[in-house]
């Protein structure tokens, strides 16, 4: 009987072995030159963990020199944003004229060095897409001003244990007539 087990050893160790390899290959294809020059312009992925929650979150910069604390800060930055949103929206001609109010939701990654990163909407505003005044969607307003804010400003990093991380943040920016 111990021949038999010794005689499988060999075989479950190479079976273990191969079983532990997980060679990935990735072959990038592009099958038009439009994929490819999209492919080109992607920026890099995100180096790092991203985080939902950390011990202080990202903020919009402006108010770190009134001597506030957390809390009253948190409130000076969000007003800030949001003074900044609304001065650069720009209410979408054929939202306007079909009456739509709402909420759109957009998520971003604010990175390490304070730029935001993979702007995307989550939600956006129903509307006719095919009037024939239509411009842009509400998500897609707020997702420009969003990439023009990116250009303009950096954040202040979200912090876990002391030290800048990339955190993911939502964003909801309401339009209202």
């Amino acid at each position: 009987m111990k021949t038999k087990i010794y005689q499988l050893l060999p075989f479950a160790i190479a079976l273990l072995f191969v079983s532990s390899l997980q060679a990935q290959v990735q072959i990038p294809t592009v099958a038009n030159p439009a994929d490819q020059q999209q492919a080109v312009e992607d920026p890099p992925p995100i180096e790092g963990d991203i985080f939902k929650v950390v011990e202080q979150m990202p903020r919009f910069p402006g108010c770190e020199e009134q001597g506030l604390d957390r809390g009253e800060l948190h409130d000076c930055a969000t007003d800030k944003m949001r003074a900044y949103i609304y001065s650069n929206l720009k209410y979408p001609t054929a939202a306007k004229n079909q009456k739509v109010e709402g909420m759109t939701v957009i998520q971003f990654i604010v990175t390490k060095d304070g730029s935001m990163r993979n702007m995307k909407i989550v939600r956006d505003l129903d509307m006719d897409k095919h009037a024939a005044d239509f411009d842009k969607t509400c998500g897609q307003a707020a997702l420009e001003v969003l990439e023009k804010m990116n250009k303009e400003i950096t954040w202040i990093s979200g912090k876990q244990r002391g030290r800048p991380v990339n955190v993911q943040y939502t964003l909801p920016v309401k339009f209202k007539l």
